[in-house]
């Protein structure tokens, strides 16, 4: 019973927080909470990272055992794993530190994606020294049945670096001509002159 408060119910306490999009599971170890969520979600894709040898062997074994097509087992260190593809969820569960999850993982999740990350206790102490590029969204606490000892989901997502006068992130107008002035400042041929944004003051409140 302990296997399936602990480890089953436990992974899968995380299924209504993982959105659409293939799924990278950090550090998976025995295939938990992949292998559990890919049952799941069995028209979602997720890939189960892991370096040791002798875990990602019983990974692959029990994806064939179960027929699950939709997982893909990966045996590499995370900072060796390619960059070109880019995950909608990187999830882990036990792996590492906050700052060192993002750190190792971080760049491979999607600008528009999410970063999951499982813990016990609520971690201040992790929360605190989170590196720069990323936002909490929310700390979640969990409920397992049969499972008295705390469990949280952190979402962490990127931090979005805007591109260009966006509303949604730059907001009122004086902001949008401030960013065409710093980017006529910049440009190499100088061929666009725009005037220096007017103080903020003359822009009517709204």
């Amino acid at each position: 019973s302990q296997m399936v408060t602990h480890h089953l119910l436990d992974g899968l306490a995380v299924l209504p927080y993982l959105g659409e999009g293939p799924v990278l599971d950090v550090g998976a170890g025995a295939g938990l909470p992949g292998i559990p969520l890919a049952i799941m979600r069995p028209d979602q894709e997720f890939t189960l990272l892991g370096s040791n040898a002798k875990k990602t062997r019983f990974m692959r074994q029990a994806v064939i055992d179960l027929g699950l097509r939709n997982v893909n087992v990966v045996q590499q260190r995370v900072e060796a794993l390619p960059t070109k593809k880019k995950y909608a969820t990187v999830i882990s569960r036990a792996f590492a530190s906050l700052a060192d999850m993002l750190t190792l993982a971080g760049h491979l999740c999607r600008p528009s994606g999410a970063i999951l990350a499982m813990k016990g206790e609520y971690p201040t102490a992790e929360l605190q020294a989170l590196p720069a590029g990323f936002t909490l969204q929310a700390v979640i606490p969990l409920e397992i049945p049969g499972l008295e000892a705390q469990r949280h989901l952190v979402h962490i997502v990127p931090t979005k670096s805007p591109s260009g006068p966006v509303v949604g992130i730059w907001g009122k107008p004086e902001n949008w001509i401030e960013y065409l002035w710093e980017k006529s400042l910049q440009s190499p041929t100088r061929k666009v002159v725009l005037p220096r944004p007017r103080p903020a003051s003359i822009w009517p409140r709204r």
